[in-house]
């Protein structure tokens, strides 16, 4: 394995392991176990380790909640988008299948709560805010909701057939119900995503981008599904198409980070590093805590040959995550390309020593 290979190596801690197979083989219940027990384990949210495992149990209790929801279990799904919720990730999808359950019980007020909790997300995520119109037609708030009908008909949002969209449409009944009927409509075509995870699962890449690209053609304008296309099509090597999708998804909403990052190791898939910085430096500003982007941007930094500046963006985030011993590796790795060999060594070895992961590379070290 190379040096930097070493560096990105993912296995070790035995309960993450446990969650991944777990979640792997779609049997949730028992990854959220793993990954919390991975979370009580560190206790330590500058670890590297603890941010994946917060991500996995956010994303197996979401999964666990949109099969509660298709079977028809809603207190239970509501329940797990919650907890998923809790692990920290500003997901708006969590928020508008938790909006959507609310609204079938009759909770108009808490439908309206999280459908503004997607739009503080993604303000430019339609259907949150049909959502939001119609909580607001449920309590009878007409003016608020001519303003949200108005930047959804600006927007050029379908209505319902019929519908002209002006304000006398609000004092229609059938008009909400219309509105429902077409986002549920919209909804459906997402779960596309699920047929897409359920063949990645099983291993076959093809079908799951198959299925990718069926979803997305009936929601053209929806980012996630663009973003999590482009990251399979960077697994799969086909990586100017991967940056295509991920770039349409940037358009869709600018402050997409997970988006971001992929773009940039796209670019440097692509051996484009300067494209890299600017999509990276995006990110690093919209999630200054999260270490990866940094740790990201300063090897596209290294690839542009500027070792001062790698060195100083590894610096800093060591400053502010200092267990995170890859970013330490590839500190050490700089020093030992700016010819300061005892400090890289010293850099090398404390990064091997206090990371599992990189012990395979004290053979290198001496």
């Amino acid at each position: 394995m190379s040096v930097l290979g070493r560096l990105f190596h993912r296995d070790g801690m035995s309960d993450y392991r446990r969650g991944i197979v777990h979640f792997n083989n779609g049997d949730f219940d028992r990854a959220v176990e793993a990954f919390e027990r991975t979370l009580e384990s560190i206790q330590n949210p500058s670890d590297p380790y603890y941010s994946l495992g917060r991500f996995y149990a956010a994303e197996a209790h979401s999964k666990l909640g949109l099969s509660l929801y298709q079977r028809g279990d809603l207190i239970r799904a509501a329940a797990e988008f919650r907890k998923a919720l809790s692990c920290g990730y500003r997901y708006p999808d969590l928020h508008m299948h938790l909006a959507s359950i609310l609204d079938r019980q009759g909770d108009a007020k808490g439908a309206e709560q999280h459908h503004r909790a997607a739009l503080e997300i993604h303000p430019d995520y339609h259907d949150a805010r049909c959502g939001l119109l119609i909580a607001l037609l449920r309590q009878s708030r007409p003016e608020e909701a001519a303003i949200e009908l108005a930047r959804l008909r600006e927007a050029g949002f379908p209505l319902p057939h019929g519908a002209a969209g002006a304000e006398r449409d609000l004092s229609d009944p059938a008009f909400a119900e219309g509105l429902r009927d077409q986002l549920e409509q919209r909804q459906r075509s997402r779960w596309g995503l699920l047929k897409a995870v359920e063949s990645y699962d099983r291993g076959d890449k093809g079908q799951a981008i198959a299925d990718l690209r069926e979803a997305i053609a009936g929601q053209p304008r929806y980012a996630d599904l663009r973003c999590r296309l482009g990251s399979l099509l960077i697994e799969a090597g086909a990586i100017d198409e991967a940056l295509s999708e991920l770039e349409v998804a940037l358009e869709i909403n600018p402050r997409y980070v997970e988006a971001r990052l992929q773009a940039g190791l796209a670019c440097l898939r692509l051996g484009q590093p300067a494209r890299a910085i600017e999509h990276l430096r995006v990110a690093a500003s919209e999630q200054p805590a999260f270490p990866d982007v940094h740790l990201f941007l300063a090897l596209a930094v290294l690839r542009e040959g500027d070792l001062g500046t790698a060195a100083g963006l590894l610096e800093k985030t060591l400053e502010e995550a200092p267990r995170f011993h890859r970013a330490r590796y590839a500190l050490g790795l700089v020093r030992l390309a700016q010819g300061r060999g005892e400090e890289a060594l010293r850099f090398l070895r404390a990064a091997v020593d206090g990371d599992p992961l990189l012990s395979r590379a004290r053979i290198d070290l001496g």
